[in-house]
């Protein structure tokens, strides 16, 4: 996993550990839709991945990198949420 140190500057360390998460996620399984790979990841999902970090830590770096337009969080199908690095 490789975090890049753009993302550090603009949304924070934690933010950019879960910016590689996601990013790996849909490299190594996204299914794509309009072009773009998604893939379906809860906080939950993620926290699994990083337990060092808590679930509101995860919740707020989601929320920074949605804020700076580094990832992409879209609803498909009831409250499943499928993200997308930008």
């Amino acid at each position: 996993m490789d975090v890049d140190l753009s993302v550090c500057n603009k949304a924070g360390v934690s933010a950019a550990i879960v910016h590689a998460v996601i990013k790996e996620a849909c490299n190594e399984r996204g299914v794509m839709f309009l072009g773009h790979p998604f893939v379906r990841l809860s906080i939950t999902d993620i926290n699994a991945i990083v337990p060092f970090y808590s679930r509101k830590t995860v919740s707020r770096a989601i929320s920074k990198l949605e804020d700076n337009n580094l990832i992409e969080t879209r609803t498909f199908i009831g409250t499943t949420r499928w993200r997308r690095v930008l």
